[in-house]
């Protein structure tokens, strides 16, 4: 299911790395995962969520990078912090997540790595999807949020952080008051199309904490993420980026792969992967926020590279003209007007680190944000 160009960039990946599979070039010698067809009948074969307990491609150097990160999350637990610190990192949360993140389950927030808050507030109803949730602390907050009527699907690949997530879901029932549509898959983040329950145009928000990076396929995750999502959907995700290019040496540093650092891309080659996937105006929510490492010898082997964790806001536009995302931001004479009905933000609202909304104020905005602002699940929310 991958595209050509990935196709040939990952061939030529596993002929560097000495791959080039089996003795005999047979079909169990294909660095590719098994088609979405094939694999899928797979698992509806099964009598229960997809089973991985390894790589789908145990010979490609996907599957080092797997393991180095599922090895990485294994080993970190609450009493052994993570290399690196945000700074304000808990201070960005809206009040709504505030108020969920203090009734979720002391283990499941004690397992949380994630470097930003990237669940919006005003989601009810909403169906939502996190990609590499770990121990589920987000999912939690968006069950809340989203209330009985929506749902929420969690996926990660490692087995420990899924145990801690599924454990905690009848003690936050209870204390919620109400039983979440909230579930965990095991499965991995570049291959949507084989976790249960997901499917093309299903989702209407999409988040991520500190998870994208760790993959090692980039693309495959945004094309993925644009496919699932519903056409007005979005992809609101923390991750932590660099101010420059990064050398081999810090990209396949174990440590650092599994701090979120060694995948760190630079931002402008990241604007420039969204909008080659369609996500064609990339929004800033928010202000970066500084990393700082901790360890001395890592600091010395990043150099003068700076990271720093950013919010960022994809929307979903594919249909046709006129509704279509411009590359450049154009002014059309469109006023968006916002509602007050945002739970705990009914004076003003925050959409992007340019955009804030004062309630029943008009504001003159561009014709993207327009866009975005009455055709996405926003819509409800904005004249």
């Amino acid at each position: 299911s991958c595209p050509a160009s990935v196709k040939e960039e990952f061939a030529a990946e596993e002929l560097a790395a000495g791959g080039g599979g089996g003795e005999n070039g047979g079909p169990d010698s294909s660095p590719y995962p098994p088609s979405p067809k094939r694999r899928r009948n797979s698992v509806e074969a099964s009598t229960s969520e997809m089973a991985v307990s390894h790589s789908p491609f145990p010979n490609s150097p996907f599957a080092a990078v797997y393991e180095s990160v599922r090895g990485h999350y294994s080993r970190v637990t609450p009493n052994r912090r993570l290399v690196h610190s945000v700074a304000g990192r808990g201070r960005g949360a809206h009040a709504a997540a505030r108020e969920a993140i203090g009734l979720v389950p002391r283990a499941v927030v004690e397992r949380f790595y994630g470097c930003g808050e990237p669940v919006p507030a005003g989601i009810e109803g909403l169906r939502v999807l996190d990609l590499g949730c770990g121990s589920g602390r987000d999912c939690y907050v968006a069950a809340r949020l989203v209330g009985p009527a929506g749902e929420v699907i969690g996926v990660d690949m490692t087995d420990e952080q899924l145990r801690v997530a599924r454990g905690g879901v009848g003690e936050y029932a209870r204390a919620l008051g109400f039983q979440p549509h909230l579930r965990f898959a095991k499965g991995y983040i570049e291959f949507l199309a084989q976790v249960p329950g997901l499917y093309a145009s299903s989702i209407d928000l999409c988040v991520s904490n500190s998870a994208v990076n760790l993959s090692p396929n980039k693309e495959l995750v945004l094309r993925g993420v644009f496919e699932v999502l519903k056409e007005g959907g979005e992809f609101c995700f923390a991750d932590i980026y660099a101010d420059r290019r990064l050398p081999p040496h810090v990209r396949s540093h174990p440590a650092l792969l599994g701090e979120s650092l060694g995948g760190a891309l630079y931002t402008e080659d990241f604007r420039r992967l969204c909008q080659r996937v369609g996500f064609a105006d990339v929004r800033m929510a928010s202000a970066p926020a500084a990393v700082r490492i901790r360890e001395p010898e890592l600091r010395e082997l990043v150099g003068a590279t700076r990271f720093f964790c950013i919010t960022f806001r994809l929307f979903k536009f594919a249909r046709a003209q006129p509704s279509l995302l411009e590359p450049s931001r154009e002014d059309y004479g469109q006023i968006a007007v916002y509602r007050g009905t945002v739970a705990g933000q009914s004076a003003r609202v925050r959409f992007d680190s340019n955009w804030v909304f004062e309630a029943h104020r008009p504001v003159r905005v561009d014709g993207n944000t327009a866009l975005m602002l009455a055709e996405s699940w926003l819509r409800r929310h904005f004249e």
